[in-house]
Order: C-alpha cells, then sequence, then structure tokens
C-alpha cells in the first residue's frame, strides 16, 4: 500500500483468513497467531506439536513459531480455538515522490519554516509558526486552549517514538514502551548514528541555510554541516515526534505516552500492533492515537479494539492517502474508532486524502508545521496529522468532563461543520472538526 506526507499508511500482505489454518506466503511465514480454547495448557500445545513460543497476550492469543508442515499439523490440535497470520505491515513511502505536488515546499510553508520566532506556551519553547498556524484556526484551536488544556489525561501514540528533549514536547511524556525492541527506549534519536544527531542538533541552534528533503515527504531547514551525514535517513524517522507535537501544542495539559510500534522504516505487525493497544489501555490511557491504515481486518486487532472500548477510551486512526473512496479500511472502520480523513486551509478535503464511510470525521491535515527530532521543526501533510488533531481534540473535551467516553466523542461529532457542499460526492463523515465548540456545547 502507499503512504503519502509520512501519515502511516499501512501495507498489509494477506497471508491467509482468519480461523483455524493458515496459508503459507512469504519468508515470515513460518509465525502464526494462535488463540486456544478455554483450559487449554499453552505449555503442552507447544510441546506436543513443537512449536516455538515467541510472544503472548496475556489471557488471550500466542505468537508461535515452526516449519510449514508443524504449523499446519498444530492447526488441527483439539486445543485450538483459532488462528491467523501475524500480518506483516509496511508503511510505504512511493506515494508521493515529486516535490512539485508538496505543499511543504510551497513558498508560504519555506517562508515560514525559515522564520526564527519563538514563543514561550508553559513550560515549552514553540515555534510562533507552529502556534499560529493558519490551518488550526479553522478548528478554533486557540480558543478551545482558553476553555480546556487537556490535564489529566493520557494520549498513547502508537508511532515510531518521540524525541522527549525537542524544546516544545519537555516534559509532555511519560515513560511509555518499545515494542520493536522489548525495552522502555522509545526515543527516535536512537535510531540514527550520533554524528547524524549531532548534526541534526547543529542545525537546530545555527541559522538553518538549506532546505532539505529528510525523507521524500518531510521537510526541515538543516544547517549545510548536516548534509553529509543525513544523505540517507530513515524513511520514517520522526514521524511519531511529528504526530505528538501537534497534540502537544493543541492538547498542552495532556500528557503523552509514547508506544513505539514501528521501527524508523516504517515497519511492524498485527500481533505487535494488538499487545500496544492491551498496553496502553492497561497504563491508563484515555486516548489513543493510530497514524495508520489497513486494507485487512485482523481480529486480533479487532479484539484489543473491543478491549479499549470497553474500558472507556477513545480510539482514533487514519483513513489512509490514496485519494480513493474508503469503506473497509482498518482499524478507522471498526466500530468504535474514530476515523479521520483530512482536510487543506480551505475545507475541503486534501487533495491526497481517502473517503466515503470508513471517515467519522474530518480534521486539517494539509500544510502543517510540527516537530521534528533534535529540537527541529517540519512540514507536513497527511491523514496521520489530520488523526492527531482529533485525538488532540477528544484529550480537551475529555479533560473537561466526567461524564463516559462515548459522550465525548459524541461531542467531537455532534460540533463538527458540514463541509459537504464543499466536497460534493465525497463523504467525510460528520465533518469538520471544530474544537472550541466541543468544549461549549452542554
Amino acid at each position: 500500500m502507499l503512504m503519502r506526507f509520512v501519515c502511516a499508511i499501512i501495507f498489509v500482505f494477506a497471508l491467509g483468513a482468519a480461523g483455524v489454518g493458515f496459508t503459507r506466503t512469504g519468508p515470515d511465514s513460518g509465525r502464526v497467531v494462535v488463540e486456544l480454547k478455554s483450559g487449554a495448557s499453552v505449555e503442552d500445545f507447544c510441546s506436543r506439536n513443537g512449536l516455538r513460543l515467541i510472544d503472548s497476550i496475556e489471557g488471550g492469543a500466542l505468537l508461535v513459531e515452526a516449519d510449514a508442515t508443524t504449523l499446519a499439523q498444530a492447526a488441527a490440535d483439539t486445543a485450538v480455538a483459532s488462528t491467523e497470520p501475524d500480518l506483516p505491515v509496511t508503511l510505504s513511502e512511493t506515494a508521493v515522490l515529486d516535490p512539485a505536488v508538496l505543499a511543504l515546499l510551497n513558498p508560504d510553508m519555506v517562508n515560514l519554516l525559515k522564520d526564527p520566532a519563538v514563543v514561550s506556551s508553559g513550560r515549552n519553547l514553540f515555534k510562533k509558526t507552529m502556534v499560529t498556524q493558519r490551518g488550526l484556526d479553522k478548528i478554533k484551536a486557540e480558543d478551545a486552549r482558553q476553555l480546556a488544556d487537556g490535564s489529566g489525561i493520557l494520549v498513547a501514540v502508537l508511532d515510531t517514538g518521540i524525541d522527549p528533549t525537542h524544546p516544545a514536547l519537555l516534559g509532555a511524556s511519560v515513560a511509555g514502551f518499545n515494542f520493536v525492541t522489548e525495552d522502555t527506549n522509545t526515543d527516535e534519536l536512537s535510531d540514527l548514528p550520533p554524528l547524524a544527531v549531532e548534526a541534526l542538533r547543529t542545525s537546530a541552534f545555527l541559522n538553518p541555510a538549506v532546505l532539505a528533503l529528510l525523507n521524500p515527504t518531510t521537510v526541515a531547514l538543516l544547517n549545510p554541516a548536516a548534509l553529509p551525514f543525513l544523505t540517507a535517513p530513515p524513511l520514517y524517522f520522526g514521524h511519531g515526534t511529528l504526530v505528538s507535537g501537534l497534540i502537544h501544542l493543541i492538547a498542552p495539559g495532556a500528557l503523552i505516552l509514547p508506544v513505539k510500534v514501528f521501527d524508523a522504516s516504517g515497519t511492524s505487525r498485527s500481533f505487535r500492533i494488538a499487545k500496544a493497544i492491551r498496553y496502553a489501555v492497561d497504563r491508563g490511557a484515555h486516548v489513543i492515537n493510530m497514524s495508520f491504515d489497513m486494507d485487512a481486518v485482523s481480529p486480533l486487532v479487532s479484539e484489543s479494539l473491543d478491549y479499549a472500548a470497553d474500558s472507556g477510551v477513545i480510539l482514533v486512526a487514519s483513513v489512509g492517502n490514496k485519494n480513493s473512496l474508503v469503506s473497509l479500511t482498518f482499524p478507522a472502520s471498526h466500530r468504535a474508532v474514530l476515523g479521520v480523513a483530512a482536510t487543506d486551509r480551505e475545507d475541503r478535503k486534501a487533495r491526497f486524502s481517502n473517503y466515503g464511510t470508513a471517515v467519522k470525521v474530518a480534521a486539517p491535515g494539509d500544510a502543517l508545521i510540527s516537530t521534528y527530532p533534535a529540537g527541529l521543526y517540519a512540514g507536513i501533510g497527511g491523514t496521520s496529522f489530520a488523526a492527531a488533531v482529533v485525538s488532540a481534540e477528544a484529550a480537551l473535551v475529555r479533560s473537561k468532563s466526567t461524564a463516559p467516553a462515548d459522550d465525548s466523542v459524541r461531542r467531537i461529532l455532534d460540533t463538527a461543520e458540514s463541509i459537504a457542499y464543499l466536497n460534493p460526492g465525497m463523504y467525510l463523515g460528520a465533518g469538520r472538526i471544530n474544537a472550541r465548540d466541543s468544549l461549549r456545547r452542554r
């Protein structure tokens, strides 16, 4: 699948249908997700079938490994309730490669990135042009911040991590978990070699004189000294910091729980995502931001989403960037998830955004500015960032109300502004959000 503007659009190689049995496809088909019947012993099941237990979700699914023949035989074991593939999930960077079509590179955006002015906002320093960006004026973000700031709310960001040392993000996050390396290091800067990190930091403090394409869809201003170290950065390096920056800008009182499920090359798996959702719920997250989308429904991920919804968590996901009609894009199409499309600064559907019945609501997602690792800022666009804007609104609404999460979701949908007349033939759910009005509604 394709991904535009660094939004986590996901390509799922279908390995087989849910249910007992699996299909061997590709080099990683030696792993399968298994759920056992109640009372079955995991140890006995793996032992008698010659399976290696790779991972497990407490009280639920197992991730096991073996050769194809062994797995096929194990699927017929009477202790098995169901199986499904551990779907490989890859973020593709092939959708937008032509800089001529990127809003990031238009002269207005370049000038905004060059503006050196910073402003103090609470305990943080933000680039002034990020705080005053026009795209967020549409949702009355500044007015909303006068009514609520998200205090007391924890927003889990399932992504590539975060740079907690960015001047705009100091103190904005809590310790999270890295499901890629199975440790607590969620610092995105760890994905780069030390010389590259130092070059980025140098660019943040010296006069930026060069506009560099850090990857095909993210642009930041760098000092020339940094360029030799950044000729081939990981394609998705910085994505989690970009998403987190928008959430923190709109809901500065909320705390971000970084949950690293994608590496800097943009790859993950459905088992990892399912486990991460449950982790976020158990850590007390009130909102979970999922800036990715899949073409295939994973029953295992669906179970985790149900668990989150039943626990009162607001779930937000992007609907993708193929400029296509979508109805089953997952997890946005899940019953409990707010699927988010992207709009531009004129309330028209962003040219890359998907649309259709998978969309519950729309939000600004084109020509935005957010935080980039090592103290930098970048111009961005994509449904990933529209989802971040909605997650921030959810944090604001949730912080002001003791009502159930469903009430917060209704507020977001009921106060969205209809923009159907500007987007004929392109369904965008309830319309474009209005953060201020969602807080004023009684």
